[in-house]
């Protein structure tokens, strides 16, 4: 098994015994985003590059490396959180509102794409409804969580696009 067959690319690396694992892992890192999947292996690109760093016996890509990677994975998650509270202060909002996006955001988890949108609105919104009874502030702060979530969005495709860099670079030199 090269990972040519894997990727198309006319890269002639044997895989060896962990073949399956990569395929495993490959087929699996095409599943739409999960976050409860996602946080469980500690993001889908490092647990990818892990799997890579681990069938060439950690020769081209150290420990070091696949350490880095985890931890801008466990960040990645971190951002979430942060700044969809962060969007909710930016606004005006009080800390009830805030802890509200946060709340959102971790039971939103388990409804998939749908819950991880609308959870952090719904929490802020109540959580500012409930504190200062203002329905027009209320909106506002569920605005701000979701330009936070989006915010946090492009702040983790960045995060990934620098795992995927570390890593080219650690198996290249």
């Amino acid at each position: 098994m090269k990972i040519g067959d894997i990727f198309g690319s006319g890269v002639a690396y044997n895989l060896g015994p962990h073949h399956k694992r990569v395929l495993h892992l490959t087929r699996y890192c095409a599943l739409p985003n999960e976050s409860v999947k996602e946080f469980l292996i500690f993001g889908r690109a490092s647990a990818f590059l892990f799997e890579v760093g681990w069938a060439d016996g950690f020769v081209k890509v150290s420990w070091f490396t696949i350490g880095i990677l985890g931890l801008l994975a466990v960040t990645s998650f971190g951002i979430d959180f942060y700044l969809a509270s962060f969007g909710v202060k930016r606004f005006g909002a009080s800390k009830l509102a805030m802890f509200g996006a946060t709340a959102g955001m971790l039971v939103g988890m388990f409804f998939g794409i749908v819950g991880l949108l609308v959870g952090p609105f719904v929490g802020a919104f109540l959580g500012e409804l409930v504190m200062r009874k203002d329905l027009k502030q209320a909106g506002k702060a569920g605005g701000g969580a979701w330009l936070g979530l989006a915010i946090g969005i492009a702040a983790k495709i960045a995060l990934v696009f620098t795992m995927i860099g570390i890593f080219v670079l650690a198996y290249i030199f």
